[in-house]
This record gives structure tokens, C-alpha cells and sequence, in this order.
């Protein structure tokens, strides 16, 4: 059970209440230790960078579709330049691309909700661990968490465990991801995200030095072949598996 000082403490500082979490499990959902609550909508100064600049970039093309001539296109256009300085641009097909895992390079929050950073942070040591979860369609299609979801272990591998993580298009089991995982953790350090019964997203804390890239790809590849942009992913710090 999750003490019921850390329980207040939440309620107060997310402005809700918690609420049972069920673990989706194929067709049904099971019952689970965890708990959840819901976060407070978005300020956009609080929103990750890529999802500011999606935001903007929308704007730009419906106030276009309508009058080219809008005054406001061209302060936008400087709106989103300015959250991209410094992060690699590239041309395609004549227009200008930034990749979503370039942009989490530069991003100090790794895209992840602000109210999960500081709640990790005050509950370090507290034997508990909170993961990002995804509630309504929005939140699964954005991959911006609307709820946070409460484990009362300490150990973030119990996640797992818990959602029977495992490959369905590979044999590999739950026991052997956490093997994995933690084996990485000890080189770089693993913050476990969210996991679902085929699906682990994680942070790597420590910066992948760039000739051990290849190594730790080529692992999480045994683990996840169908897993895309391990390079990528694990040069931004943010990677995903699945095994669907």
C-alpha cells in the first residue's frame, strides 16, 4: 500500500485523487497494487518541446490554408525557430524537418511530463515508483501522459512483472527483459517510463558514449527485433520496445 502521507502529498500537489489502476491484459484488464491520478491539462510553457513546435507548426498551416498573408504566420515561424535553436535542421522535398528524437537531445525533460520529474525526484527514496501512463485516445496518439500511475516497491522492475511484459512476435520472457534492463541500468542507468504486456519504454540517465552505441544496440536488438531507432533512440535517451 501506497502511506497515506505520500498519498496527500500527491492529491495535493496534482489536484486530484487517486484511483485504482488495472493492468490491460489482452481483452481484460487485471487487478494491480498500483495506483493512479490524473494530471492537471498542460500550460504550454510546461509542454515538451517537440509537441510545442507540432502545436505551432499546425497553427502556421491553417492560418496559410486561409490567407497566406496573415500577420501572424511570420511571428510564429520565429516562435518555432527559436524552440529549435540549436537543434539540427534538415531539408526534405523542400521543406524543413527535425526528427522527434533530435529534438530530445536537446530536451532536458525527454518529452515526459513535468509533474513525473519533480514527483520522482521528491519520492526517490520513498519506496515507491511512478510510471506515465496513457488514459484517454489523445494521450496514446501524442504519447503525452495524462495520468501517473503509483507502485508501492521500490524496485522499478516490479512494473514488469506486474503488466507480464514479454515478446509476443519473439520468445523472450519477462524474467529476461528485466535481465537485460538491468544489466543496462548498471552501466548507464534505467528509469522505467510505462510498460504494457509487449511494450517498455524507458530513459537512459547517463549519456551513451558513441562507440558503445552499436553494443547497446545490438543488445536491445536481441531483445526486440522489431524495435525501430534503438541508435537514435538511445542517443536522445529516451528508447521504446515492443513486440507486436
Amino acid at each position: 500500500m501506497i502511506p497515506s502521507f505520500i498519498k496527500k502529498e500527491i492529491s495535493q500537489y496534482l489536484g486530484s485523487e487517486p484511483k485504482p489502476y488495472l493492468i490491460p491484459f489482452f481483452k481484460e484488464n487485471l487487478e494491480s497494487i498500483c495506483e493512479y491520478w490524473d494530471l492537471p491539462i498542460q500550460k504550454d510553457e510546461d509542454k515538451p518541446i517537440h509537441i510545442r513546435h507540432q502545436e505551432i507548426t499546425l497553427r502556421i498551416i491553417r492560418l496559410f490554408q486561409e490567407n497566406q498573408n496573415d500577420p501572424q504566420i511570420e511571428s510564429l515561424k520565429k516562435e518555432a525557430n527559436e524552440l529549435l535553436n540549436g537543434i539540427p535542421v534538415t531539408k526534405r522535398y523542400g521543406y524543413s524537418w527535425v526528427s522527434i528524437n533530435e529534438i530530445l537531445k536537446f530536451d532536458k525533460t525527454k518529452g515526459i511530463r513535468k509533474e513525473w520529474w519533480d514527483l520522482n525526484s521528491r519520492f526517490r527514496s520513498s519506496g515507491v515508483c511512478i510510471f506515465q501512463g496513457y488514459k484517454s485516445t489523445e494521450a496514446q496518439t501524442t504519447r503525452i501522459a495524462d495520468i501517473l500511475i503509483f507502485m508501492p516497491f521500490q524496485d522499478q522492475f516490479e512494473f514488469l512483472r506486474l503488466n507480464h511484459t514479454r515478446g509476443n512476435n519473439h520468445p523472450i520472457d519477462t524474467d529476461r527483459i528485466i535481465e537485460a534492463l538491468s544489466k543496462l541500468d548498471d552501466e548507464f542507468g534505467v528509469k522505467i517510463i510505462y510498460a504494457l504486456l509487449d511494450y517498455v519504454e524507458f530513459i537512459v540517465e547517463k549519456p551513451v558514449e558513441p562507440k558503445s552505441i552499436s553494443r547497446i544496440r545490438q543488445r536491445l536488438r536481441r531483445l526486440c527485433p522489431s524495435a525501430e531507432e534503438l541508435g537514435e533512440g538511445i542517443r536522445a535517451g529516451r528508447v521504446a520496445l515492443w513486440w507486436d
